[in-house]
């Protein structure tokens, strides 16, 4: 489970802006960039209290994936880090690409630190907005926040407006360019267990707003093309950005009708990056092909959402007017290599070999402190095996157990073959103060929990949920902490997921031991199976009526093509499941809802679950019943196992809850109650145990061979 931070945004080029999310955005331009540049800028030493964790995280991510992906040269790879990002040194390395690029270069502009929004006396319609404690519009802009934002008038800030990058983009002598913005504009302070990462963009945290500095407005004037008027910018810059591809976390231009749009920042465990960062980047290391940007996106965002837990996070993109978005992809250049988990990035100290996971999810992280990797080459051919003997944050290290037959290994690529999964780990629960005298006697229930611990809510600590008092009750309204509320359950970042009352058949202690054993099933379950899948297997969506809508085509979930669906709440639909593999494969189905309910879709029979579970070589099983999709909107996430040997403990345990309640109609998912959900992953993992049980790595670690089981994962929302 992981821990969202957030931070701050800018979308002045009227450009901003898992599991995963970004499918393919990937070129502008079918053909290859002449040479591919970029400057990527990341902030964590913001001063006077402003300091943010994870934005050099996130340069990193960005290059690893340029280099050993796209195929970038590392010399043409410019970086400013903390105290190097001054508002000067950001802007002449960017007239450094004005001057040096040519019509056929890729160029692509990352920042990830502090946005923030000053006054505009020019602004175009989308920025002029109502803002609570001032009574007439005002018109607004977007910025990032460079090192040096801080001047010693308090009504001037040294910050780039999105004007200015509208301005710097048009001097590109290339339409080849991705920007990517890592911030926002929400106003500082914290949001649960982290930190919000914005400036507070009004003065002293009153009404107004500063101003830019001179400098940033003759900047502007020098920047503005010879035949071009301040009418024809403001034309332009209403018409969209000036070229190629913008991606950003949160979007200024929805302020008037998105409460505190955000960009939030991910911790897990030990490390720290930003959500959209981390999330872009790890899917595009785990993308096989190419997809439009309209459909790729529409997976980030929703994948953005759901990992965040808050609709405030809503990721946005632009493309310039002249743009298909049917046919642009993103970073504009197709990925040189084959998906992956990792790269060997650095060369050999003896025999330790160091590698970077960027391609990797926070639950699989968790489980790498023993893993083993198949080494494999830019198409995808086995070359060596290598064995992870520890890890710190995104930087594995280990030693080859089959050396590649190569002088350097740097660049090749690293495909998870085995993990290794602790039975140490737990569910790590938060008490709100609005508990008021229920603290104690909370603390009391949970301590008395296996696997579940009280943890400190605190910025940077890691934390899966937060138990709190609230008022209302309910998920789609503004969540208040009150010592008089419900009792709720709220994610890291203060996302809502459910009421914890207790009913006449069920007490306040019973419902909190039941939700939270839940919970803990579902992260075992992530962490223990990952979420894509080297095995070939297909889930298909076949509708019963036409009202399916599946974000994109096909209307499959695939090990080369996960991707999460939309469904109409009115929809009936049957599954199918198919095995490509060349041997027979045994299936299940799992269901766990937004709110941490685990329900089994498949199978559940009273007879014969083993034969029906199998799913012959090369075959497909169409379901022979439908399921009705409920009625109220939200998500769930849609797990597909397979195993090469049957998974005889968790079928077993299936079976008897359904003998003990009696006849059950098929096309309802099966929903664990109680300690059910966690004694049937608990007998799931022994399955996966013992089928994996011709590999051992280290004493104390369950043991997955994902070669021969394994879980494909989806998110799928209803509207």
């Amino acid at each position: 489970m992981s821990n969202f931070t957030r931070r701050s945004l800018l979308q002045g080029t009227a450009a901003t802006l898992t599991t995963l999310a970004l499918s393919q955005t990937q070129t502008l331009l079918a053909q290859s960039a002449k040479r591919k540049l970029a400057l990527l800028i990341g902030i964590d030493a913001y001063e006077d209290g402003n300091a943010l964790d994870g934005c050099n995280t996130d340069v990193d991510l960005q290059r690893q994936l340029l280099i050993h992906r796209y195929g970038f040269n590392p010399i043409d790879i410019v970086e400013l880090r903390d105290r190097n990002a001054t508002y000067q040194n950001i802007i002449n390395e960017f007239q450094k690409l004005i001057q040096n690029v040519t019509s056929d270069d890729l160029v692509v502009f990352h920042f990830s630190g502090h946005g923030s929004r000053v006054l505009d006396r020019n602004p175009i319609a989308d920025f002029i907005t109502k803002v609570p404690g001032i009574e007439q519009p005002v018109g607004l802009n977007g910025t990032i926040v460079p090192f040096d934002w801080k001047t010693t008038n308090p009504r001037e800030v040294r910050q780039i407006m999105g004007k200015t990058l509208y301005l710097l983009t048009t001097q590109l002598k290339t339409d080849r360019i991705v920007t990517i913005l890592d911030c926002c504009h929400s106003e500082g302070g914290l949001r649960g267990n982290s930190h919000v990462r914005s400036l507070d963009s009004r003065m002293t945290s009153g009404s107004e707003f500063p101003t830019v500095v001179k400098e940033e407005l003759e900047l502007q004037k020098r920047l503005l093309p010879k035949n071009w008027t301040e009418e024809i910018l403001q034309k332009k810059r209403s018409e969209g950005i000036a070229k190629g591809l913008s991606l950003g976390a949160a979007s200024f231009d929805q302020v008037a009708s998105v409460v505190n749009p955000i960009a939030l920042d991910l911790s897990s465990g030990d490390f720290r990056a930003g959500a959209f960062t981390y999330l872009l980047t790890r899917y595009l290391w785990q993308s096989p092909t190419a997809r439009p940007i309209d459909l790729a996106f529409a997976q980030l965002s929703l994948s953005s959402t759901l990992l965040s837990s808050t609709p405030d996070q809503s990721p946005v993109y632009r493309i310039s007017p002249t743009q298909n978005p049917k046919q642009t992809l993103l970073y504009l250049d197709p990925p040189i290599a084959v998906q992956a988990e990792g790269v060997i990035h650095n060369p050999p100290r003896g025999q330790q070999i160091e590698f970077w996971l960027g391609g990797a999810s926070p639950e699989s992280l968790k489980a790498y402190d023993q893993a083993v990797f198949q080494v494999i080459d830019r198409m995808g051919k086995v070359v060596g095996e290598l064995q992870q003997t520890s890890r710190a944050g995104l930087v594995g290290y280990g030693k080859f157990t089959k050396a590649p037959p190569v002088k350097s290994p740097i660049g090749l690529l690293l495909r998870e073959k085995i993990r290794g999964v602790s039975d140490n780990l737990t569910l790590k629960v938060g008490l709100d103060a609005s508990l008021g005298s229920d603290r104690d006697r909370l603390t009391t229930l949970i301590a008395s929990l296996n696997q579940i611990e009280i943890v400190p809510i605190a910025p940077g600590k890691e934390i899966n949920y937060i138990l709190a008092r609230t008022s209302p009750v309910r998920g789609t309204e503004p969540i208040v902490f009150s010592t008089t509320g419900n009792l709720s359950l709220l994610t890291q970042n203060l996302g809502w997921v459910s009421t914890l009352v207790g009913d006449a058949n069920q007490s306040e202690e019973e419902t909190i031991r039941r939700r939270l054993k839940a919970l803990l099933a579902g992260q075992l379950f992530r962490i223990m199976m990952g979420e894509t899948s080297p095995l070939k297997i297909s889930l298909r969506f076949q509708p019963v009526n036409p009202t399916i809508q599946p974000i994109g085509t096909p209307q499959t979930l695939s090990s080369t093509a996960p991707m999460p669906i939309t469904v109409d709440r009115s929809s009936q639909i049957q599954l199918a499941l198919i095995n490509q593999e060349t041997e027979p494969l045994y299936m299940a189905v799992l269901v766990i809802s937004s709110n941490g309910d685990i329900s089994t879709a498949y199978p559940y029979m009273l007879e014969a679950p083993i034969d029906e579970a199998l799913v012959s070589a090369n075959q497909e099983r169409i379901l022979p019943f439908e399921f009705n999709i409920r009625k109220t909107p939200g998500q769930f996430e849609l797990m597909l196992i397979a195993s090469r040997k049957p998974l005889n403990k968790f079928l077993k345990a299936v079976e008897t809850i359904v003998r003990s309640r009696g006849d059950l109609r098929r096309g309802t998912p099966l929903t664990l109650r109680g300690s059910e959900a966690l004694d049937v992953m608990t007998d799931l993992l022994e399955d996966v145990d013992r089928i994996s049980r011709d590999v051992r790595l280290h004493t104390g670690k369950r043991v997955i061979d994902r070669s021969q089981v394994c879980a494909l994962s989806t998110i799928v929302r209803v509207i």
